[in-house]
């Protein structure tokens, strides 16, 4: 998502500097996303010199040995997911703050928010949903790496560790919302007319007349 944010930030105010060297900042950037945390979780999962107690009824069956490791797993939450996280923060805010200032400038510079506005709303969109899914998980760690709250840590295992995954499933949804031919067809969705409503209630409230009457004859 940082990576996506950066991208987005160079499509908007510097497209034609991203097109010049898209293999540098599109494709190059994507397949290290790929590729990094293949290897990387390959080796720390399979190839690490620590044992895995794997506990089947445990979350994730009790996770890799290595995200018990004071240093390890520190520098791995940092890295791999608080920087993420800060990044896509300063990355979306930037953004936000350019736009909103080259708005209320000259007609001329007005022209990049009509021109990439679709891009500005899936990106704050798509951020919103994954600060609001990870930021909690960020600041849990943040605090427990300096104190031990055992409230803290028992409300991750329990609630924050899932919670993680609403991310991946609401991306698509958020993806086509800001497509403008979806907001289209939904404000075209006109709601059932009155009458249709008024039959469906009466039909309903004879079956359950005949129920009625059935039930008491059968008495």
């Amino acid at each position: 998502m940082a990576i996506a944010s950066i991208q987005r930030y160079y499509l908007v105010f510097h497209r034609t500097f991203f097109d010049k060297y898209i293999i540098f900042f599109h494709y190059v950037p994507l397949s290290f996303c790929v590729i990094y945390p293949i290897i990387l979780y390959s080796f720390l999962v399979t190839k690490y010199s620590c044992i895995t107690d794997f506990v089947y009824s445990s979350w994730t069956c009790g996770g890799a040995c290595y995200l018990y490791e004071p240093v390890l797993g520190s520098i791995d939450w940092i890295f791999n997911g608080c920087v993420n996280v800060v990044l896509s923060i300063l990355a979306t805010s930037l953004i936000i703050t350019r736009v909103l200032i080259q708005k209320c400038r000259a007609t001329t510079q007005r022209s990049i928010w009509n021109r990439s506005r679709r891009i500005i709303i899936q990106l704050v969109a798509l951020s919103t949903l994954y600060m609001l899914v990870w930021v909690p998980c960020v600041i849990c760690f943040v605090i427990t790496l300096f104190r031990s709250v055992p409230i803290l840590s028992s409300l991750y295992s329990s609630y924050l560790s899932y919670y993680q995954y609403l991310s991946s499933l609401l991306c698509p949804f958020v993806c086509l919302a800001g497509l403008p031919e979806v907001r289209r067809a939904l404000n075209n969705v006109k709601p059932l007319n009155k009458q249709i409503v008024h039959d469906i209630r009466q039909v309903a409230e004879n079956i359950k007349n005949q129920h009625r009457n059935c039930l008491e004859s059968d008495s």
